[in-house]
């Protein structure tokens, strides 16, 4: 559950604010964010790139399975071929640029072996190929992402 006290809530802010500007350069306008129905508004205000929409509220809290799967489906009923990478919101990721690098080696070796699903990508992993134009990831936990 989110602290409700002001260092709290702001470290939070900055945690899905940072998690959603890392990945934007490759989702583009087809970000998800799941997080709980009580945070909901909050998360809204917080993104405010995102439409209303773009988040969806968990009824309950069913863990980030549940919540990586509810994304997952959403994206695959906008586009039946996304391709889809779940990423937490509370990854402290300092090189966003290598980040995004290697998600696109991962899409490309995904792709490459007929995957439709693709593993956030461990830090500090150097990426070798690139080509994330049709690049579709999923942020759970705090936020998810697609690109066609």
């Amino acid at each position: 559950t989110l602290d409700r006290s002001s260092a709290a809530s702001d470290v939070y802010k900055r945690q899905i604010q940072g998690t959603v500007d890392r990945v934007a350069p490759l989702a583009a306008d087809r970000v998800v964010v799941v997080t709980g129905v009580a945070h909901a508004e909050a998360v809204r205000a917080q993104l405010p790139g995102l439409t209303p929409d773009r988040v969806l509220a968990e009824p309950s809290p069913r863990d980030s399975m549940a919540a990586i799967a509810w994304a997952a489906a959403v994206i695959e009923r906008e586009d039946p071929e996304a391709m889809i990478g779940s990423f937490a919101a509370d990854h402290v990721i300092p090189d966003a640029e290598a980040f995004r690098a290697c998600v696109a080696e991962a899409v490309a070796v995904a792709r490459e072996s007929g995957q439709r699903r693709v593993p956030e990508p461990p830090a500090g992993m150097t990426a070798q190929k690139s080509g994330i134009e049709d690049m579709p990831v999923t942020l759970a936990t705090g936020a998810a992402a697609t690109r066609r």
